[in-house]
């Protein structure tokens, strides 16, 4: 085939023109330091790096985001439970020395007090946040856990249909002292008739509510609910609905009892009734958000299966600054100037995403620490108190007027009747008061053991979130390292190319020069 010098221009500059894309094609990618500008330069490399950057852009948001405000949510927690196990352990060391102490007027008011604000600052912990979000309220983040004063102010605030579930074991057995001298009891030597107080003590089961200071309901709407739930296979189970309530029913039946306070001549005389039930009754003393049981029920719960539950179903206007807010334990509906709000899940788990397909709860619900149980072993052992200082003035009151010498010996028999009750008073009301120092140790130390739990169980989640912080940490390094590789040019390599191509470039014109010049003429 005959090659015409056209052909030989036009192979020339081809050549040339493809070395020249070659040698901008490598100045491009040594001066972006990208081995491509667009996805068709190479379909593969493109593919590649959308997909790498999109699992780098994954893990940077699990690493850098994620685990880090998981993490500080977790500390913040920490922090607050910690603390509060310190209270607690604080709490405990005073009934310590309620229990082992010779207890005066001062000593067990000293007690009392530091008790009441180790009280209210362990419900104050429980309403730490973090960047503005509540820690122990679940979802409900924007919500305090404790009632604060502005709720109170100026509108209406209850809730009703508080719904409480038990089983057997929060059933306990509690004493009464019965028969007091009123506090106000006039005995002077004008007042010969004071008869004989009959001071005695009883042991009554009961079940303690939440809170105290309840609202009145009448006998006909009480109710405590006993059940259990159907088991799979059992006539009744409803697949739809596995947590179908399985009624259980106490033969024979409560009789349920409320009694109105301003009916007795004072408020002692109500209490030795209430705390007197008959056999199939179940007291309910709204003042003191008790159940008080008789012996048949109590003997019919205690026998019980640990699995049964036991619900009861009350309501509440008054309460105060440092209450604990009932939607972050129980079923209920509030009621507000704004409106009504029913809640019907306390126990709310807030998850983070913290590397692929794998999640971890960050928050501790309230119920694992901020029980309601510690404000009000607090209020019952400020009673308990009261009622030594009271009886401890009374002997005190009824001793000095019994040195009046100008009294008769009638009165002074009559102050002296008064005086062995008061005195018979004052020994029950210490005894109950030492008994109650002492148990309260076992409770504040089960307290004590529920929140180390909790500490441990969000220390662990730290440890975890630990690790997976640390692996994250590689593979965010080796995706990095991966990205760059597919994208990212080798400067060193990519420059010695350039020469090369530069070279090659050069010596293509140097040839085609020295061919161009020659001709057919050149060889006639």
């Amino acid at each position: 085939m005959r090659i015409t010098n056209k052909m030989m221009n036009n192979n020339t500059l081809r050549n040339i023109n493809s070395n020249k894309g070659y040698l901008d094609k490598l100045n491009t990618q040594l001066a972006s330091g990208k081995k491509i500008t667009r996805p068709s330069d190479d379909p593969v490399t493109a593919i590649r790096a959308l997909k790498l950057r999109s699992n780098l852009t994954e893990i940077t948001q699990f690493y850098d985001r994620n685990t880090n405000d998981a993490g500080a949510w977790l500390q913040a927690t920490q922090d607050a439970v910690e603390s509060t196990k310190g209270i607690l352990t604080s709490m405990k060391a005073q009934f310590t020395t309620g229990a082992t102490g010779t207890n005066t007027v001062e000593s067990r008011n000293a007690i009392l007090a530091e008790l009441k604000d180790l009280a209210k600052q362990i419900y104050d912990d429980g309403n730490a946040d973090y960047a503005g979000r509540s820690l122990f309220t679940g979802y409900r983040t924007s919500t305090d856990l404790i009632v604060k004063d502005e709720d109170l102010t100026g509108g209406t605030f209850k809730y009703t249909d508080i719904t409480e579930t038990f089983s057997k074991a929060d059933m306990d057995k509690v004493t009464h002292i019965s028969g007091k001298l009123s506090n106000d009891a006039v005995v002077d030597a004008a007042n010969t008739s004071t008869a004989m107080q009959t001071v005695d003590s009883n042991s009554v089961f009961r079940i303690r509510l939440a809170y105290d200071d309840l609202d009145a309901m009448a006998a006909g709407d009480l109710e405590l609910q006993v059940y259990n739930y159907y088991k799979k296979g059992e006539a009744g189970y409803d697949p739809d609905d596995p947590y179908k309530k399985k009624p259980i029913t106490l033969s024979p039946s409560p009789n349920y009892q409320t009694k109105d306070a301003s009916t007795y001549t004072n408020y002692n005389e109500y209490l030795d009734d209430v705390y007197n039930p008959g056999d199939n009754d179940v007291n309910f003393i709204p003042e003191t958000g008790e159940l008080i049981l008789g012996k048949n029920i109590a003997e019919q719960i205690a026998a019980l299966d640990e699995t049964d539950k036991l619900e009861f179903v009350y309501n509440k206007s008054s309460f105060k600054a440092g209450d604990l807010r009932p939607e972050h334990y129980f079923d209920c509906v509030q009621t507000t100037d704004a409106g009504t709000v029913v809640f019907d899940s306390h126990d709310q788990a807030i998850c983070y995403d913290i590397s692929s397909n794998q999640q971890m709860q960050i928050n501790t619900y309230a119920s694992e620490v901020y029980v309601h149980g510690i404000g009000r072993d607090i209020d019952e052992i400020t009673t308990a108190i009261d009622d030594c200082n009271n009886a401890e003035a009374k002997v005190t009151r009824l001793e000095s007027m019994l040195a009046d010498p100008a009294l008769t010996d009638a009165q002074k028999d009559s102050i002296k009747t008064s005086l062995d009750a008061a005195k018979k008073e004052k020994d029950l009301v210490d005894d109950k008061l030492q008994r109650m120092f002492e148990h309260g140790l076992t409770t504040f130390s089960s307290y004590i053991e529920k929140a180390t739990l909790t500490g441990t169980t969000i220390g662990t989640r730290i440890e975890r979130m630990e690790l997976v912080k640390n692996r994250l940490m590689d593979l965010k390094t080796t995706a990095k390292d991966l990205a760059d590789k597919n994208e990212n040019v080798e400067l060193t390599d990519i420059a010695i190319d350039v020469s090369e191509a530069e070279l090659n470039y050069n010596a293509a014109l140097m040839a085609t020069g020295k061919i161009s010049q020659q001709n057919l003429l050149n060889y006639i």
